[in-house]
């Protein structure tokens, strides 16, 4: 009798999950889930893609490199480690060229041009939603380094879950 299913051919080899949150595979490194991290994980390689899974569900998919050194990130996997350290947003290898809303975008360029805290761009960036941020005051002259970025509307948005409501992108890849 032929067999009706399809063909899933793959090798699997047992990995762990760097505090980065990065497997290695075959001279390259492959982004998982934040949750992943310090735990084991089967790496199942095919040709054209590695799905990496934990306890039998999948916490990353990435094509495959062939390459020596990549270091492929989905920044998707991530997002949660941003309640904690908000500057990965505007300094972390996996968010390097993810491209944000609008709204959020200009805030991080703004920030990174001028000297303020991380905690004043997180305050502002909250009250960002995914279709844009509205000044509810004036903001302060352009010369001051320091200006005040004025209080945003959607107050119960954090930029976790702004992030989140935007459609997911494919994985970044960095050389």
């Amino acid at each position: 009798m032929p067999y009706a299913g399809r063909f899933d051919g793959f090798h699997a080899v047992q990995a762990s999950v760097s505090k980065t949150c990065l497997v290695r595979f075959d001279n390259n490194k492959y982004s998982v889930a934040a949750s992943a991290v310090g735990r084991p994980v089967e790496v199942h390689s095919y040709a054209d893609r590695i799905v990496i899974r934990q306890d039998g569900r999948i916490v990353a998919e990435h094509p495959r490199s062939f390459g020596r050194g990549d270091t492929l990130y989905d920044p998707w996997h991530y997002v949660p480690v941003l309640a904690r350290k908000p500057g990965a947003l505007r300094n972390g290898a996996p968010f390097k060229d993810w491209v944000l809303p609008a709204a959020m975008e200009r805030v991080r360029r703004k920030l990174s041009s001028a000297t303020m805290a991380i905690g004043r761009w997180w305050t502002s960036s909250r009250r960002c939603s995914p279709t844009g941020c509205r000044r509810s005051m004036p903001p302060a002259p352009k010369r001051s380094p320091t200006a005040f970025i004025p209080p945003m509307s959607f107050s119960t948005f954090s930029p976790v879950s702004a992030i989140l409501v935007r459609p997911r992108q494919s994985s970044h890849r960095q050389r």
